[in-house]
């Protein structure tokens, strides 16, 4: 399990693994619809990779909506799993401040009332 990942390596090994991963479905050379991690975009210069080999989309989430679904995911996410609601709050906000300036630079964001599957595709369809 990833949680199992990061206990044992730690969360440097897990990104380079990450990025691993990443680099062999770009090398496959089939087209793929790849639902990344939060982080993975913010390392190792991961944007940029998926930016120059394929399109990639933002989906844009209030912070009160991710609190939500990370708080009951918690216990699966290494980096959150004992954190009490305040600490995980202050974690999203911080996060996304820190994260923000790489996620806008995906080709496109879809927000909150755009997210739908038929709405994913309309927007690729028109870039």
């Amino acid at each position: 399990s990833i949680a199992e990942y990061f206990d044992k390596y730690g969360e440097e090994a897990f990104r380079l693994e990450e990025q691993s991963v990443l680099k062999k479905i770009i090398e496959n050379g089939k087209p793929s619809i790849v639902s990344v991690g939060g982080g993975l975009p913010c390392f190792l210069g991961n944007m940029d990779l998926m930016n120059k080999n394929g399109v990639t989309i933002y989906l844009h989430r209030p912070v009160k909506e991710l609190f939500q679904r990370l708080r009951q995911g918690k216990s699966s996410r290494p980096l959150i799993a004992n954190m009490t609601d305040d600490q995980l709050l202050k974690f999203i906000e911080k996060s996304l401040s820190l994260r923000e300036e790489f996620y806008k630079q995906a080709n496109c964001t879809a927000d909150r009332d755009n997210q739908e599957a038929k709405d994913l595709v309309n927007i690729i369809d028109n870039l």
